[in-house]
């Protein structure tokens, strides 16, 4: 979506509400409302800003069909790397990205002896998550040591998406319903398209920032205005009549 697309969705879906809390009043307010010369801001180009955009993701389903590697890894450490890259004007910024130590662990297709890393962003922005003791199916033409990953890489799946580390290891693979499919699908038997489903790619998704807090703006209280009773006719204690002479 893009960042007016954005924008129209935020003033849409997040209406003012009101509410009463101890007999003050109280208007929540989202952000986005109040950012309204923001919005119409997106009239104009906006080369300030930075939209969060990046090409089409790799596919397993495309790429496996003619991938020089197609194989099983583990996950065995995550690391964060850090690069200082010299600008122009004697300017210098850090390049900044995630490490993931591998174990190879069952190879399908073609040779996989020499790989021992894969590298990844894990920004809101098109980041990959990839988790510590999960198994990851994987297809690509890189044939390097390290396997660099593309922004909402598609190429691999999380199949071990109900991860127990006392039932993981080598001798369950075999066992495992998308080895199984990849087995099969590289001697022909099946089609690519049907190895990777949703539950393999829900865990690789970064978890976007939460939304900015609601502004709270509290009206001064005010007092309920006091109970008239119904007046009521005195009532005169009961006894005897007058006697009239």
């Amino acid at each position: 979506m893009s960042l007016c697309g954005q924008l129209y969705h935020d003033m849409v879906a997040k209406r003012t509400n009101e509410s009463a809390i101890a007999g003050c009043k109280v208007k929540i307010i989202s952000p986005s409302l109040l950012s309204l010369l923001l919005a119409l801001a997106c009239m104009v180009p906006l080369h300030s800003i930075n939209a969060c955009e990046y090409p089409p993701p790799p596919e397993f389903a495309k790429i496996a069909p003619t991938a020089a590697r197609i194989l099983v890894f583990r996950v065995m450490g995550l690391k964060v790397r850090e690069q200082l890259v010299q600008g122009e004007g004697g300017n210098a910024t850090y390049a900044i990205w995630s490490e993931a130590d591998i174990l190879v662990q069952k190879t399908l297709k073609g040779e996989s002896s020499n790989l021992s890393s894969v590298r990844f962003y894990n920004g809101y922005c098109g980041g990959v998550n990839l988790t510590i003791g999960h198994h990851y199916l994987i297809a690509t033409n890189q044939t390097g040591e390290t396997i660099e990953l593309a922004p909402d890489d598609k190429s691999l799946g999380d199949i071990d998406p109900l991860y127990d580390p006392t039932l993981t290891g080598i001798k369950n693979l075999d066992g495992n319903k998308y080895v199984i499919a990849a087995t099969a699908a590289v001697d022909g038997k099946q089609s690519f398209d049907n190895v990777l489903d949703a539950d393999a790619y829900r865990s690789l998704a970064t978890v976007p920032p939460p939304p900015p807090a609601p502004v709270i703006v509290k009206e001064p209280c005010k007092q309920p205005p006091p109970k008239h009773s119904a007046s009521k006719t005195p009532i005169k204690p009961a006894g005897k009549s007058p006697v009239k002479h």
